[in-house]
């Protein structure tokens, strides 16, 4: 455990989306580190029995009026509830979308009048296609889907938020994260694995060249971590070190399962997307230390262990 400044050890952090993927990973660094955090999502489960939980739908403010004495206790809010859709339909999944990432949102602080500092999980889809890769945390932001749609609206009501209530804020804008825990849903890496795996070919498309610097898991909560120790605030890229493209994926899974799968190339309009990180670095102390080498024969370690490959 470390040696932490008195002002951290004395707050009590609420992680929203605690079930989730980076929230349950979250959760043992804070514990591992002495802090008291109380979990919130729409069940408890098993693994967070020994916590403070609210079992609540932000999305109904009502819902939450039987936690109102824990929420004025917590401090920090570390804000991963989100919702995400395969489809991303600009129509059908609109209202959902902005329920959770919105008035969710905007409920939860107002039952929160204590709150010091708000750490909030955003999104690399905000800014939509790129003008320019690496991309900078000042480029323009055309996201085309409703979930960076939704994220985009979050990030500027939370700015004036903590502005007029002189909060403590970092928005950290998330690449894709991948690692052992991976839900299992239409995210390459995880889809990749199986299918390789099971001597199938993963569909590639923009001819596999298409390159992203994917975050693995315990680098995605060290920036969290980083961003609860800060007394900074703004708004950071959050990603790999290096970048990959699908067929570098392809090569590294195939290595490490000891295989010789050869993916089907399609040729399509995706883009790269690569993050600056360097602001991050320089204001928050954030360096992520996993190689896609590692990362990756971590993922399907994982996978193998629970008998999905």
């Amino acid at each position: 455990m470390l040696n932490l400044p008195t002002n951290i050890k004395s707050n009590k952090v609420l992680i929203t989306g605690i079930n989730g993927h980076i929230g349950s990973f979250l959760l043992r660094k804070l514990q591992n580190n002495g802090i008291e955090v109380v979990g919130l999502d729409l069940k408890k489960v098993a693994p967070f029995s020994n916590i403070p939980f609210i079992e609540a739908d932000i999305t109904q403010k009502g819902t939450l009026d039987d936690y109102d004495s824990l929420l004025k206790e917590c401090n920090i809010l570390v804000h991963l509830a989100s919702r995400i859709e395969g489809s991303q339909d600009i129509i059908s999944d609109a209202i959902p979308g902005i329920n959770l990432n919105v008035i969710g949102t905007m409920n939860l602080l107002q039952k929160m009048p204590n709150l010091k500092s708000i750490i909030y999980a955003s999104t690399y889809m905000v800014y939509g296609k790129p003008a320019r890769n690496p991309v900078m945390e000042d480029d323009i932001k055309e996201p085309v889907n409703i979930y960076g749609i939704s994220k985009l609206i979050t990030e500027n009501y939370l700015k004036t938020y903590a502005n007029l209530a002189s909060k403590k804020l970092k928005i950290l804008r998330f690449m894709g994260v991948y690692g052992p825990g991976t839900p299992q849903t239409t995210r390459a890496i995880p889809n990749f694995i199986k299918l390789i795996a099971n001597n199938k070919a993963p569909t590639l498309y923009g001819k596999g060249e298409v390159s992203r610097n994917h975050i693995f898991i315990d680098d995605a909560v060290e920036a969290i971590w980083l961003s609860i120790l800060s007394e900074k605030s703004g708004v950071f890229n959050i990603g790999g070190e290096s970048s990959i493209n699908n067929l570098g994926l392809v090569d590294i899974i195939n290595e490490v399962l000891g295989k010789k799968i050869i993916p089907t190339i399609v040729d399509s309009n995706a883009y790269d997307f690569i993050s600056n990180i360097s602001l991050a670095g320089k204001e928050l102390g954030f360096y992520p230390k996993t190689t896609f080498q590692q990362g990756i024969a971590a993922e399907i370690e994982s996978l193998q262990k629970s008998g999905i490959i």
